[in-house]
């Protein structure tokens, strides 16, 4: 009873319970020992391409190369697709080992025991008395890899500070939530001839003046899904202030935020036909950073139900092909191009001259309206003035930022 109690029934190896029963003795045995994390990568696709019964053989036949290679270690598995290993093994072991479990996976592809190869990440730290923390650092690890597109990464100080830095961060916008303290204020949309339009793009901030949009920051918040919450609070602050007032607004909004909640989508017409709202002078500025494509048309079914409530729509952060395929597939109002994308046009000529294509096509063929943003210098300025009076463009070297006071 007690073996069985510590086993994990579908891949035979030890399951948590094992792991946290058992960590201090194997730390305080082995001096030099590794905590590594795992899980794989986009295991959800592997059970919706093959089903659940081919995704547990992923998950025995990694259980089991894992337990082979890694001798007198803690092999678990915790749940789902992650495991953990924690052995005395070396840095350069550890690597070794992952490069015969990568030879063996793709062994059990030629002998026909999975459908093909799968990818996974793994990080490490020393193992301490803080069972807590070796994990958190181990997972930091895990991450900051898989973020690289590395297979294993080693425990980096520099990472782990980084990772401490933006556990403060979320901390903070918990609390920003909760108070609803944040500020908004942005730039006006101006000709690239520097005449001002009546378009102004919100940046929110949070309670230290830091954007939330243009920093490193964002990635932070959509990793942590965040954002949506985020999202939600900004929605719920300034719709029904913005809907009143004189000016257009570029709002920003994620697509994760779309995707994944149905409750802001709800609200949003509930509010337009209890308020008798009209929501033409709002423009969604939608980042497509990280759209998952095996959603793409539950994502566009939802613009265009964004487009009938009357949002005007711009598909934001625009640099490759995810975003031509919405174009096809949608008739977007704006299509704001991503800076690092167009800045880049300044030093390669083939850069600039798809985005000048690209800004042609979509005037001439949609009647949208490309956006230029964080115009900073006279370079910048100077080439975006080549490319067509029908554009729109924003930064410091066309307007100072201003504070967005709502009524």
């Amino acid at each position: 009873m007690e073996y069985m109690k510590y086993l994990d029934k579908l891949t035979g190896i030890h399951n948590e319970a094992y792991f946290n029963d058992h960590y201090d003795e194997y730390v305080r045995k082995h001096k030099n020992a590794r905590l590594i994390m795992i899980d794989f990568e986009k295991f959800k696709s592997i059970n919706d391409t093959f089903g659940h019964n081919v995704g547990d053989k992923y998950l025995t036949l990694f259980a089991r190369l894992l337990n082979d290679n890694f001798p007198n270690a803690i092999v678990s598995r915790l749940h789902g697709d992650e495991y953990c290993v924690l052995t005395y093994f070396s840095d350069d072991d550890i690597i070794n080992v992952f490069k015969i479990i990568d030879d063996e996976i793709k062994k059990a592809v030629k002998k026909r025991q999975i459908p093909r190869v799968f990818g996974y990440n793994a990080g490490s730290t020393f193992a301490s008395i803080d069972l807590h923390e070796t994990k958190e650092q181990a997972d930091a690890m895990m991450y900051a890899g898989k973020q690289a597109g590395q297979r294993y990464k080693s425990f980096s100080f520099d990472v782990w500070l980084q990772k401490q830095d933006q556990k403060e961060f979320l901390e903070k916008i918990d609390s920003s939530l909760q108070a609803k303290d944040f500020s908004y204020s942005g730039h006006y949309l101006h000709t690239p001839d520097t005449d001002q339009t009546n378009i102004f793009h919100i940046s929110t901030k949070d309670a230290a003046g830091h954007s939330l949009f243009f920093d490193d920051n964002y990635s932070v918040l959509r990793n942590d899904s965040k954002i949506i919450e985020f999202d939600k609070s900004n929605f719920r602050t300034l719709l029904p202030t913005l809907v009143t007032m004189d000016d257009r607004y570029l709002l920003s909004i994620d697509n994760k935020t779309i995707l994944s909640s149905d409750y802001l989508l709800k609200y949003l017409e509930y509010i337009k036909v209890s308020l008798e709202l009209d929501y033409t002078n709002i423009i969604l500025a939608i980042n497509l950073t990280g759209l998952d494509q095996s959603k793409y048309m539950t994502f566009i079914s939802r613009l265009k139900f964004l487009q009938e409530l009357g949002f005007k729509i711009c598909l934001d952060k625009y640099s490759s092909t995810i975003g031509d395929i919405l174009f096809e597939s949608i008739d977007a109002d704006y299509i704001r191009f991503d800076d690092k994308y167009w800045k880049k046009a300044l030093e390669d000529k083939k850069t600039e001259k798809v985005i000048r294509h690209k800004v042609d096509m979509f005037s001439s063929v949609a009647d949208t309206t490309s956006i230029f943003g964080l115009v900073e210098t006279q370079d910048e300025q100077s080439f975006i003035e080549t490319l067509s009076p029908t554009i729109l463009v924003s930064g410091n070297s066309y307007s100072k930022e201003k504070q967005l006071v709502l009524k």
